[in-house]
């Protein structure tokens, strides 16, 4: 156990983070399988979208179109590479928030372990790459400025989540304030979410004009809801605690530490367990795609959540503790806890299958 919290601690930097990667890659796999045709096919019309719900997703066609990255295999690489620059952001972000060797690495570790990176790589989707960069702007920025620019960035990609995912943001963020003098008050995050909110609305807005102008009758998210609530709800159902277990995987015992730490406050528990748990599994279970929808809502509340608990500066320090202590052990035993990424269908994606059926 010494031997291995100095492995994890004391290791430098680009050390640990070879380390963090390769258990990543390791429980979770990866898959390749095709780019997203529709979108595929707005970056080659661009601006001209086509008549599919992803076109609302508008950063990676455009970006995609001024590269002229428009094959298939072109886009795949792309966005491999930027799934591996956001989640060096977060890292990045992190340790301005942290500001601490050792509480740094005991976050991303607990971040690492989400089930977030295994859901983006085994799915990769364009969509969920920009929400996961604008809710680390939005989960750990502290300005105006940072808060705005992660409301664009998840209004021009999915900005019926981004909603959902403010208000569990919320809900955590008032838990905090509630036990932690340090964190932020009520008016800074009033005006922080706001921002946000604001932002997402008028990027949304800013995109139906563009799009009613085009000609081309884009199909909304919304009208999807109602013919597939059904079918949602079944496959929900049927993965039983498969599906549970996949919306955090090993970082379920940093999400339960989190609610440990407010157990006194009925109203911070109950604020906790509505932003950490209940709104992304009420948005899950209600819509289809599984465990990417909750990664991608819970997101922003989840490394909120980490870093006040990892920042110690509440009344008791033992959350703290407990999520250091536990962190090691944690990245070492995910070898043998695999990441669980589930879809609205039904399917379980295994680590390595894609590899596997590729080889064999």
């Amino acid at each position: 156990m010494p031997r291995l919290r100095r492995i994890v601690f004391d290791s430098r930097p680009a050390c640990f983070i070879a380390i963090v990667l390769g258990v990543v890659l390791l429980r979770s796999g990866f898959s390749a399988g095709s780019a997203e045709v529709d979108a595929l096919t707005f970056a080659r019309t661009f601006p001209t979208p086509v008549a599919s719900v992803t076109s609302w997703a508008v950063i990676s066609p455009a970006l995609t179109h001024v590269l002229h990255l428009t094959t298939g295999r072109e886009w795949l690489v792309l966005h491999g590479l930027l799934l591996i620059a956001v989640l060096v952001f977060v890292g990045y972000r992190l340790w301005r928030r942290v500001q601490d060797q050792v509480q740094w690495r005991v976050a991303v570790i607990w971040i690492a372990l989400s089930a977030a990176p295994s859901a983006n790589l085994q799915w990769l989707r364009p969509a969920d790459i920009w929400t996961l960069l604008g809710g680390a702007l939005i989960g750990l920025g502290t300005g105006i400025g940072s808060a705005i620019v992660g409301g664009v960035i998840i209004g021009a990609s999915s900005p019926e989540q981004g909603l959902i995912a403010l208000a569990a943001l919320a809900c955590v963020l008032f838990a905090q304030r509630r036990r932690d003098p340090s964190a932020p008050t009520a008016k800074s995050s009033a005006a922080r979410i706001g921002s946000t909110g604001v932002a997402m609305l008028i990027t949304r807005l800013l995109i139906m004009i563009w799009f009613s102008r085009s000609g081309v009758d884009v199909p909304s998210r919304a009208s999807l809801f109602g013919p597939l609530l059904g079918r949602s709800l079944r496959y929900s159902t049927g993965l039983g605690t498969t599906g549970i277990y996949g919306w955090y995987g090993v970082a379920w015992i940093a999400v339960i530490i989190c609610l440990w730490a407010v157990r006194e406050d009925r109203k911070g528990l109950a604020a906790t367990i509505a932003g950490l748990v209940v709104l992304p599994a009420l948005a899950t279970v209600l819509t289809t795609d599984g465990t990417r929808v909750f990664a991608a809502i819970s997101w922003p509340a989840l490394l909120a959540a980490l870093v006040s608990s990892v920042r110690g500066k509440q009344e008791t320090p033992a959350p703290r503790r407990w999520l250091e202590r536990l962190a090691p052990i944690a990245l070492v035993g995910s070898l043998v806890m695999p990441a669980i990424v589930t879809t609205g269908d039904g399917q379980v994606f295994a680590p390595w299958g894609y590899v596997a059926a590729k080889l064999f």
